[in-house]
């Protein structure tokens, strides 16, 4: 595992220089100071090297998404300071955990990674939003209304973080994270409003 990762911290500085169909096996090999029979032992080719860090950053997120998927169903949704203290540990967690890995999301969010970041963070997303959503209402929406609902939140929390990469994560956590909120409790506490009428 430690190879791996000298491997793939000589890609992330190589594709801050250049595009990575320009970077041959032997400039990866050089600046993680190995062979090429190394590199080979460890990724079938570059492109694997920078799918791997994507699937890293990915199943991280993925997992965390998960763990505190269930907690939500506790949640008074009537009141939007519960909604925002109650997932405030959970949003913590997701900036947090991207604030980590910082160099290699600036990495993957380099055009010259040739990699859709974006699109892979908000899949994620929209697949934890359509799943909680029915759970937490139990109220039948129409599966059209959730849809938009999840589509509403997952593009409102994508463009936050998708600023904050591009921005260099310039802002804080703190900040990131009460941006999220404020959005989540809006909605939520609107969706929660609505299911009432129902």
């Amino acid at each position: 595992m430690q190879m791996k990762r000298v491997i793939q911290n000589a890609v992330i500085e190589l594709v801050k220089e250049k595009q990575i169909d320009k970077i041959s096996t032997t400039e990866i090999a050089k600046r993680a100071f190995i062979s090429r029979i190394t590199f080979y032992n460890y990724y079938a080719n570059k492109y694997e090297v920078i799918e791997s860090l994507l699937e890293e950053i990915i199943e991280g997120f993925k997992q965390i998404q998960k763990k505190n998927a269930t907690f939500l169903l506790t949640i008074d949704m009537e009141s939007k300071s519960e909604i925002t203290e109650r997932l405030l540990p959970n949003v913590l967690e997701i900036t947090g955990y991207f604030y980590e890995r910082k160099e290699v999301i600036e990495m993957l969010m380099n055009k010259n990674s040739d990699v859709e970041l974006m699109d892979e963070l908000y899949a994620v997303y929209f697949d934890h939003f359509i799943r909680v959503l029915p759970t937490i209402f139990y109220v039948k929406f129409s599966k059209r209304d959730l849809d938009y609902y999840a589509s509403y939140m997952t593009k409102g929390v994508a463009i936050i973080i998708e600023k904050w990469f591009q921005e260099g994560f310039q802002q804080s956590v703190a900040f990131i994270s009460e941006s999220i909120l404020k959005m989540l409790s809006d909605s939520l506490n609107s969706l929660y409003k609505n299911s009432k009428q129902i």
